[in-house]
């Protein structure tokens, strides 16, 4: 219903600027689905990238915000979101909570495929296709060809309409 008491980002600074920008879109996703999230409501901290410290800043954060009962959680990559999850869970705070990931694994597919789980989504880089995509780079840059300075690869969400 639009109701958002907590938004936890579990970031992972290591990785640069490109990753970081994925929790920035999320944040500023939701606040044009939304209207603007208080500041107060928005916890942005380093998961370190992996389940287990994901999962204690996670559990820190639920022990500070005890009243929050509507929670959203994005995560730079789907450990970090799966570390997330364990701590919602071992909260027992899971049942109005919403969770996006990044990176497609198969542990977030599970997840996302379980209608009981707030695991709503992750984005699927299709790393699979990065290298299709080089070789029509490079071929077009051999042959002497005008190329722009950025290439993407189109990403796909996938949540419980297309999980299939």
């Amino acid at each position: 219903d639009g109701i958002v008491d907590l938004f936890v980002l579990l970031d992972m600074p290591t990785a640069g600027d490109v990753a970081q920008s994925r929790l920035t879109g999320v944040l500023r996703s939701m606040e044009k689905a939304l209207d603007p999230i208080a500041k107060s409501k928005v916890v942005r901290v380093d998961g370190k990238s992996t389940r287990q410290p994901s999962k204690l800043v996670t559990a820190d954060i639920l022990a500070t915000h005890p009243r929050a009962e509507h929670i959203l959680l994005a995560a730079a990559n789907d450990i970090s979101a799966l570390g997330g999850l364990d701590a919602l869970r071992a909260a027992g705070r899971d049942s109005n909570a919403a969770i996006v990931g990044f990176g497609g694994m198969p542990e977030a597919l599970t997840e996302i495929a379980n209608p009981k789980s707030p695991y709503i989504a992750t984005v699927n880089f299709w790393p699979d296709r990065y290298g299709p995509g080089i070789i029509d780079l490079v071929i077009r840059l051999l042959a002497g060809e005008q190329v722009a300075p950025f290439h993407y690869i189109k990403h796909q969400i996938i949540d419980r309409l297309n999980i299939g």
